[in-house]
C-alpha cells in the first residue's frame, strides 16, 4: 500500500507530519509531496520547481492579492483564493500512489488541480485540518454558516456583495468538488458537523480520525535541561501560546483581561504568577509588565516544546473556533491540564473537570472561574495525570495509524470491487 501525502508546506509540529510518521512506524509506504518543506526525509520529496513555475507561482500570488486587495479584510485573517494551481496529476510519485491523501493544500493545488486527481483514478482522502476546503476562501469561520449555502456577503471581508469573490470561489468549488468521491476526514466531531452541513460536502463520505503526536517525545519530564530556565516552585506558572498573538481566533485578549482581573482583583496571588508565552513574543500590552513574563518566540525545536509544557502548572488556551489545536494534545500529553473554551475540536481532549476546565464559549468570567478551579484541584497533579491518559487511549499513534490503514484499505478494496 503506498499512500502519497499533499500538503502544501510540512514542518516538524505538522499534524500530517505526526501522521506520517506514525504510518510508517506501522510498516506503510509513506510520502509526501510538498511545495515547501523544513525537515530531512528522504520520503519527503519537494516539488521542482522550474523558472517556468517560478515566474507562475509569482503571477498567482500576485493575482490571489489583488483578488482580495478592494475588500476591507483584516490582514490578520487567514484566507486563501486558490483558484490557480499546479497539475501534479502526471508526476510519478503520484502515478505510484495507491491513495492521495489531501491535507493543507492552498496555493499548491486549485479545485481543478484536484478534479484532475480524481478523473485520473486515483482514490482521494482529504483531511480537513480548517474550514476551507468547503467554503469561499476563510480558513477561520467565527460562527459564520454562510458556507451552508453559496457563501458570498462575507463577513470576514466585510463584503455586503453577494456575488463578491467567496461567492466565486465557491461556484469554482462547486463546478468541480461538489458531492465528489473523495472521502474526507474530520479530525474533531465539530469539523465532521461543519463538513456535513455544508453545501459542497454535505452528501460525501466523512470520517472522524483524530491527529495523533509522538508520546515518548511529548510526555511528563523533571528536566528542563534545553530552557536554561530555574523554575520557581513556589510561584504559579501558566502557559500561552499562539503562532501569533495578532491571530483574533486565538483570543490573546482573553488571556489579558484575565490578567488584568488578577492583578485588580486578587494582587496577592498575581505577585506570585509567572505568564510564560510562546510564539506570541512581542505583545505591546500593559498588563505583562504587571506581572513576571518569560517569552519563548517562536520553538520549532519539539523537545524544547515538551519541557515547557512539564515546566508550566496549566496552559490557558482562550482560542474562539479551532479544529484539534495541536498545542492542546501536547499539553494534555504532557500531563498539564488546559483551560478553555468549550468549543470546537477542544471538547474531543479536554474533559470538563476530569483533565482541566471547559468554560462558556466566549464568557470572560467562565474562564477566570476555571483558572481558579484548576489551581484548587489538581492536587498531585491529578487532572494533568488525566489528561495524558486521555491522550494514550484516544490519540496514540498505534490507534490513530490503524485507523487510517482500515480506511486506506476499505477504499482500495472498494476500487477492486469495481
Amino acid at each position: 500500500m503506498k499512500i502519497l501525502h499533499i500538503s502544501t508546506s510540512v514542518n516538524a509540529s505538522s499534524a500530517n507530519t505526526h501522521l506520517h510518521m506514525a504510518l510508517k512506524r506501522s510498516g506503510i509506504d509513506s510520502n509526501i509531496l510538498v511545495k515547501h518543506c523544513d525537515l530531512e526525509d528522504e520520503n519527503i520529496h519537494v516539488i521542482n520547481n522550474g523558472f517556468k513555475d517560478k515566474v507562475i507561482n509569482k503571477c498567482s500570488s500576485f493575482w490571489n492579492r489583488q483578488c482580495i486587495k478592494k475588500y476591507e479584510k483584516d490582514e490578520n485573517m487567514p484566507f486563501s483564493v486558490s483558484l490557480r494551481g499546479k497539475d501534479i496529476s502526471g508526476l510519478e510519485y503520484v502515478q505510484e500512489a495507491d491513495i492521495i491523501h489531501l491535507h493543507w493544500i492552498c496555493n499548491f493545488l486549485s479545485p481543478y488541480d484536484i478534479y484532475r486527481l480524481m478523473i485520473s483514478g486515483k482514490k482521494i482522502v482529504w483531511t480537513c485540518h480548517d474550514s476551507w476546503p468547503f467554503t469561499g476562501g476563510c480558513h477561520v469561520r467565527y460562527g459564520c454558516e454562510r458556507f451552508w449555502h453559496d457563501c458570498g456577503e462575507c463577513p470576514i471581508l466585510h463584503s455586503l456583495d453577494q456575488k463578491d469573490i467567496t461567492s466565486r470561489i465557491m461556484k469554482n468549488k462547486k463546478k468541480y468538488l461538489m458531492d465528489s468521491p473523495i472521502t474526507f476526514i474530520a479530525p474533531s466531531n465539530w469539523m465532521k458537523n461543519n463538513i456535513k452541513n455544508s453545501r459542497l460536502f454535505r452528501n460525501c463520505d466523512c470520517e472522524v480520525i483524530h491527529n495523533t503526536m509522538d508520546l515518548k517525545l511529548f510526555k511528563e519530564k523533571k528536566s528542563f535541561s534545553r530552557l536554561k530556565y530555574r523554575k520557581e516552585t513556589s510561584k504559579y506558572h501558566i502557559l500561552f501560546g499562539a503562532t501569533s498573538a495578532a491571530l483574533p481566533y486565538k483570543g490573546f485578549h482573553y488571556l489579558i483581561q484575565l490578567l488584568k482581573d488578577l492583578h485588580v482583583y486578587h494582587t496577592q496571588l498575581a505577585k506570585n504568577i509567572v505568564v510564560h508565552v510562546i510564539g506570541a513574543q512581542g505583545s505591546a500590552e500593559k498588563i505583562l509588565k504587571e506581572f513576571e513574563c518569560v517569552f519563548w518566540g517562536y520553538v520549532s525545536d519539539q523537545e524544547k516544546m515538551a519541557e515547557i509544557y512539564n515546566l508550566v502548572d496549566v496552559f490557558i488556551y482562550p482560542s474562539i473556533d479551532d479544529n484539534l489545536p495541536n498545542m492542546v494534545m501536547e499539553s494534555l500529553a504532557c500531563a498539564t491540564p488546559v483551560v478553555s473554551f468549550d468549543t470546537g475540536g477542544i471538547s474531543d481532549m479536554v474533559v470538563h473537570k476530569e483533565n482541566g476546565y471547559l468554560a462558556s464559549y466566549k464568557d470572560q468570567q467562565d474562564l477566570l472561574n476555571g483558572f481558579f478551579w484548576v489551581l484548587e484541584n489538581n492536587d498531585k497533579n491529578r487532572l494533568g495525570k488525566s489528561g495524558r491518559l486521555k491522550i494514550e487511549r484516544e490519540f496514540c499513534e498505534e490507534m490513530i495509524a490503524g485507523k487510517h490503514i482500515e480506511l486506506y484499505q476499505h477504499l482500495l478494496d472498494e476500487r477492486k470491487r469495481g
